[in-house]
């Protein structure tokens, strides 16, 4: 009798052992397939984004310039003549890609604009290394001056910008779009098209990026002074940019969406591929594309 409980008793324990060791075995093989799980959303995590395609050319012009540009997650990478430029605006880094070549730069907006400017400097040393010595300093600061956006004295002095928004709707690339009027010293300068039903400042911040672009601020023109106003800005908030036209004294520069696309993006679409060469800044042969 005695014998028959400890057989008992000694099968019970064993089968809770059993029991335990099942157990166990299934938390640990739950917990490996959860770790392979969450490895492969990591591998191949997407975001919700933006796929914009944008046309630019002079009024009148049957050659027209194409940008492609991919929007999401506080990144926006830019593709245009052979040339992918990535701006990551949470690390404030800054990647100019050349696919046909498997080489990238990559750096900070400090970093890029003491870059360029070294470039522009070299490019204008060359320029005057046949201008006689005495007039060759003056015209390497004035050109210098001119392309950084200085100008002569009294240029850069506060100008007087004014944004109506028109109240004029009108499609564009099949979206409702907002006409805006950007007046300078009382002269139309701009007029611009923003789509409120393209939230795109929710995947990116385009104060940010704008107050980037003007950090950089090398070779760019004036524009720059009141396309970082307030109410420029505050404007861009509100949707997507569709469509600008830039007047000047002798043309018209039109730049217009054509097409917009709703994307999710794996991470590595705003990554460098791994096999691409790094180069310093003056390596990037940026004359021997071909569009």
């Amino acid at each position: 009798m005695d014998g028959n409980k400890k057989s008992v008793k000694s099968y019970r324990t064993n089968k809770n052992l059993n029991l335990i060791m099942a157990n166990s075995l299934k938390r640990k093989i739950l917990i490996s397939g959860l770790t392979v799980f969450f490895i492969y959303l990591f591998l191949n995590k997407a975001y919700a984004g933006w796929i914009v395609y944008e046309q630019s050319y002079e009024l009148g012009s049957k050659q027209k310039s194409k940008v492609v540009y991919y929007i999401s997650d506080q990144k926006l990478k830019l593709v245009e003549d052979g040339v992918e430029t990535i701006f990551d605006l949470r690390s404030n880094i800054i990647s100019i890609i050349l696919p046909g070549e498997s080489v990238f730069w990559t750096g900070t907006s400090g970093e890029l604009k003491n870059a360029m400017q070294e470039a522009l400097e070299n490019t204008l040393d060359e320029k005057l290394k046949d201008v006689p010595a005495e007039k060759r300093e003056n015209l390497r600061k004035y050109y210098l001056d001119l392309l950084n956006g200085q100008g002569t004295e009294g240029e850069n002095d506060l100008l007087d910008a004014l944004l109506v928004n028109t109240g004029k709707n009108e499609k564009i690339a099949g979206h409702n779009s907002t006409r805006y009027a950007l007046y300078v010293n009382k002269d139309l300068k701009e007029e611009f098209w923003i789509s409120p039903e393209i939230p795109v400042n929710r995947e990116f911040d385009m104060i940010r990026f704008k107050k980037l672009l003007k950090e950089i601020n090398v070779g760019l023109s004036q524009d720059m002074d009141y396309h970082s106003g307030r109410a420029y800005l505050q404007v861009l908030q509100t949707g997507l940019l569709m469509k600008s036209i830039e007047h000047s004294y002798e043309t018209r520069y039109i730049t217009e969406v054509s097409k917009v696309k709703q994307k999710n993006f794996k991470d590595s679409v705003f990554s460098i591929p791994p096999k691409y060469r790094q180069v310093d800044y003056s390596e990037l042969n940026f004359e021997g594309l071909k569009n």
